[in-house]
């Protein structure tokens, strides 16, 4: 009966692992490793920090679609990026979404699927006169700065 025990618990672990949760924490540098961040790490839930860090090369996020929820988001400013619309499935975020740099004036139609973050959400060092997008969000955890 331990074994069956065991193995039952080894079993619901592996399918939990296994169908697409990830408990990492990854840094993105380069559009390479944007476009290949799904064949890397094969996971539609990042529990743990995703940082984008844009000072390379990345114009686009679209290697992220497939992500709808993540631990922490930080996105590092990008004078290449110009949308974020490889991230629009992300519909939860657990902790802080945090946005530094410049990227322009204007940050529209930015997660239009997002409904909770459970932490902080921080724009700064950026130039940005209009913001939309965070219709949908019912559940803000803590501060809009």
């Amino acid at each position: 009966m331990k074994k069956l025990y065991v193995f039952l618990i080894g079993l619901l672990l592996w399918a939990n692992v296994g169908f697409g949760q990830c408990f990492l924490e990854v840094t993105l540098y380069s559009q390479a490793e944007v476009d290949n961040f799904a064949t890397n790490y094969q996971c539609n839930e990042l529990s743990g920090t995703l940082i984008i860090d844009g000072s390379q090369d990345i114009t686009n996020l679209n290697g992220l679609s497939h992500l709808t929820r993540v631990g922490n988001l930080t996105i590092l400013s990008n004078p290449n990026l110009a949308n974020f619309s490889g991230i629009n499935n992300i519909t939860y975020i657990e902790g802080a979404l945090t946005i530094s740099g410049d990227f322009g004036t204007n940050l529209t139609g930015l997660f239009p699927s997002l409904t909770y973050v459970g932490g902080n959400v921080s724009f700064s060092g950026n130039s940005t006169t209009a913001i939309s997008g965070f219709g949908a969000v019912d559940m803000l955890g803590m501060s809009l700065t």
